[in-house]
């Protein structure tokens, strides 16, 4: 870690310089200072993301969103994220025969974050996330996560998610994941000619007479009827 904050203190320390040379012109300037603030982040994200402190997790978070924020996508931040959404649950640390390295909403962000960033990478990662994870509250950001990147290949997307929330229905039903999946679902099958495959309509009917909350059923019903109203 000192390591890093050496290389921070140093990156400072070039920007100060930067910013008082008046001779050069301001659009140089402004292009070095990004490109400072970018190298600065990615060793911070790196540096961060590795850390066994969940709260140093989280500042690493904050890091990569600001920076997506700002238009950044670069390997660093895609490979922090996958790091810090597969943790404790693809990628174990067991210590006295216990997860140590578990922390689920760091998961939870980092699919938030992924949904911020888009593109095949984000999908391949939340789609791993997808499979791995065990807690609903962290699966509902990553189905909205998946919704917001809108990659749909061959209805693949719907059929994973489907397979995750019947596995949820059958044994603790969760209203939030089962909302989040609503959503999913409604967006995917608007842009499918309202169509969705066979087990995803059987799931929405269990989920509209299931154990959930009213609205959740609701939603449920009222989708039910916008795809036999199209085809019958």
């Amino acid at each position: 870690m000192q390591r890093s904050i050496c290389f921070v203190t140093l990156a400072l320390g070039a920007l100060a310089l930067l910013t008082g040379q008046d001779s050069r012109s301001g659009r140089g300037i402004a292009l070095e200072e990004s490109y400072l603030q970018e190298s600065m982040d990615s060793m911070l994200i790196r540096e961060q993301s590795r850390s066994e402190s969940r709260e140093v997790k989280e500042s690493a978070l904050a890091t990569i969103e600001a920076a997506l924020q700002r238009g950044t996508r670069n390997e660093e931040i895609r490979s922090a994220l996958e790091t810090l959404g597969l943790e404790g649950t693809v990628n174990k640390t067991i210590k006295n025969g216990a997860i140590v390295n578990s922390f689920p909403d760091i998961r939870r962000k980092t699919a938030h974050c992924l949904g911020i960033m888009g593109g095949t990478q984000a999908y391949t990662i939340l789609i791993r996330m997808l499979g791995a994870e065990t807690q609903a509250f962290v699966l509902a950001e990553v189905v909205k996560a998946l919704m917001t990147v809108g990659l749909n290949p061959n209805n693949e997307t719907v059929k994973l998610i489907t397979k995750r929330v019947r596995h949820f229905d059958v044994t603790l039903p969760d209203d939030l994941l089962a909302f989040a999946a609503l959503s999913a679902y409604e967006r995917f099958a608007s842009e499918n000619g309202w169509r969705l495959d066979t087990d995803t309509e059987a799931l929405l009917v269990s989920i509209s007479d299931g154990r959930y909350h009213t609205t959740a059923r609701a939603y449920a019903k009222d989708l039910l009827v916008k795809l036999r109203r199209y085809h019958g």
